[in-house]
Order: C-alpha cells, then structure tokens, then sequence
C-alpha cells in the first residue's frame, strides 16, 4: 500500500459509507465522548445510550462502559439487521466470571427468532440464534476462559451450513442448516429482553455486523490487525526519488525536480509531452456558456448572432480558451465575460468573419488575448 501526500489543495476525499460498503449492517466505533447518539458508520443504524459511561478505555479508540444492571445501547430495529446469513464481532472486557450476560442481543425466546453473542455461567463465550421455531436452533460455545480483566475478540458467523464462533481467531465450528429467522426486536448492546437481569457489565469496543459470513483468513486478519497494529504492519521510508508508470504506448514519470514526463523519462520542462495531444472541440450553433471540459469552440452563427458567454476568470488563472467563427454569415460572434470582467481590457470580443478566431488566457482578474 502506497501513500501519496503533501498536497495542501487535494479536495475532502472522505467516504465513510464506501469504506464499510462490502456488506456491513452496522459499524459501531463506540468512541463518542458526549451525547446522546452512539454512530453507526455506515450511517443506517445509529444508537441512543442508556446510563451508559461514555469515552472510557477502549481497545481501539475509546469505548463504552456498561455497569451490568441498567446501562444499555437501544438500536431500532432495521431489516439491514436481519441477515439470514451473517458475522457480528465485538470486542469485550471481561471484569469478572460466573454469570450469563448477553452483550449482543437481538433475539426473542418467544418467536424463536434473531441472534445473541454473549457469555455464560460456564465462562464461555456463545453464539445463539433461532429459525422460527426452535430457541436456539443454532448453538456454539468457545473453550471456557479463565482470565478477567483483559480484551477479548469475540465473532459468531452463520451460514446455512455452519454455525461458528472465534475467540481471539481460535474456531469453533458446528454443522446446521437453515437460515436465522428475523423479527422486530431492537439490537441492544448489553440487555436481554427474555431475561432483563442478564444485562453485560464491562467495556464494549468495535461492534460490527455484516449480512456476509466472513472467512477464517479475514477474521485472524482484523484480529490480527486491531489487536496489534504495530506489529501487524510496518511503515517504509519516505520515498522522493524519481518513479516511472509505463503502460500500454504511455510513459508518466515525476522526480524531485518538480518536472513531469508523459511519453518520456527525461522531462526538460515542468511538463513535458514527448508526442500529440488530445484536447477537447466542439461545435455550437446558438449562445453558450463554456464549462470547464472545453478548449477549442467552434461558433456555426448562421441562425442568427450568437454569444459566447465566459465562466470567471477569478480562480482559474491561467485557463485557455480557443474560440472560432466558422461560418460566412454576417452574423456576429460575441464573447462576453463574466460580470465586470475583461477582454484585453474590453467589455466584450467580437468575431465578426468566417474563420475569425481568438485565443484567451486567465490571469485570475480577467481575461487576455493570446
């Protein structure tokens, strides 16, 4: 993976709902300090806390606290959470053993429906889900823990044939068949409808939910990566040598000496074309404002006079525009720029014969004949 950076003119380029687009129901940093809302990152499935203590250690960036007697996370229900197949994956401090706590919960013993991953009194993790008409008809457990006071990585995946959970990437794996059946029960963080004493006590991080049953590779990979991001990569030197993209009849090369090649390895100039080039014509017939994709306008005004109308010069120095009438009617071309702006310090420029043309140039004020 390579970074390119330094330009302090590059646009926002931000898109947290393509980043979490492969799939994922619901992304749940939990690293918000105030407030009443806890973000979904895809944007769908936001959360609003209750006695829950905010911004406390996390295992990534923060995370939430959950006292295991009234603290709760209400999602409402969506059916982008209702996914037959499916990955959930969270991770969870865990201050003490004994008891059965629900972390995620989703389901409801009553219609047999939905999802929960949790912990029980035997100290194993499980991952629970009904089919609509067995609760739970797919069941899972992890090996018991013994440690308190540490982070600890916990995923389910179902598919129509397995039912899986993974403890720090360690699998446990049953065979099932069949889908998980939907209902409208909230998404909680930590409650439990069927049993309202079974709430979580500990620190939640990193909630993700995802309609596809992700891989073994892929889950050892974000534990991998979230657990130990120091080690799991590692960071090169700055590279500001001079670098080569050749392709199909095109060669693009840029060194330290601020000059750009295409077709050439061994620019002269600031930008050096070794071969033709492209640029964008057109033919008008009736008045038209230039955009920003044209160069070369053809002006056909034998219907009648016809206006070029100019985009301002402020903004775009040093913006060409070429502009030509081709036709031999006595009708008249005018080029007209922007509001008080000028043409060689005219109001306006005026083509007046067939095959008349003009060149003119941007100095960030108004425009120049060239």
């Amino acid at each position: 993976i390579y970074m390119h950076y330094g330009c302090a003119d590059a646009p926002n380029q931000q898109n947290p709902a393509g980043v979490w687009s492969n799939g994922y129901s619901g992304v749940w940093h939990l690293n918000e300090t105030t407030g009443t809302v806890i973000k979904d990152s895809t944007g769908v499935n936001n959360g609003t806390p209750y006695n829950v203590t905010l911004d406390v250690a996390g295992k990534i960036n923060g995370g939430d606290e959950f006292n295991g007697t009234t603290a709760y996370t209400d999602i409402p229900d969506h059916a982008s959470l209702e996914p037959g197949e499916m990955t959930i994956s969270r991770w969870c401090y865990v201050p003490s053993l004994g008891a059965v706590r629900n972390a995620i919960n989703k389901h409801h013993v009553g219609t047999a429906s939905g999802y929960a991953l949790g912990l029980v009194d035997d100290n194993r993790f499980t991952f629970q889900a009904g089919n609509g008409t067995t609760w739970p008809a797919f069941s899972v457990f992890s090996a018991p823990i013994s440690a308190t006071g540490t982070w600890y990585y916990v995923v389910g995946v179902h598919t129509t044939t397995s039912h899986k959970i993974y403890v720090n990437a360690a699998e446990t794996i049953v065979t099932t068949s069949g889908n998980i059946a939907p209902n409208t029960q909230p998404l909680w963080f930590s409650r439990d409808v069927n049993t309202p004493t079974n709430y979580y006590p500990g620190h939640l991080d990193e909630v993700r939910i995802s309609s596809v049953p992700r891989s073994a590779d892929w889950i050892t990979t974000e534990y991998n990566n979230q657990n130990s991001p120091s080690t799991f990569y590692s960071v090169g030197t700055q590279t500001t040598s001079d670098y080569a993209i050749t392709g199909e009849n095109a060669i693009f090369s840029a060194g330290n000496d601020n000059k750009v090649g295409f077709n050439t390895s061994t620019p002269h100039s600031i930008c050096h074309i070794d071969g033709s080039m492209a640029l964008p014509i057109k033919t008008v017939t009736g008045h038209y404002t230039v955009t920003i994709e044209d160069y070369t306008i053809l002006v056909d005004a034998t219907g009648g006079a016809v206006t070029i109308n100019l985009l301002t010069a402020v903004g775009i120095k040093g913006r060409i525009y070429k502009i030509k009438k081709i036709d031999s009617s006595a009708n008249a071309v005018t080029v007209d720029p922007a509001g008080t702006e000028t043409i060689d310090g005219a109001a306006t420029a005026s083509l007046t014969s067939q095959w008349q043309k003009i060149g003119i140039q941007s100095d960030n004020a108004n425009w120049q004949i060239i």
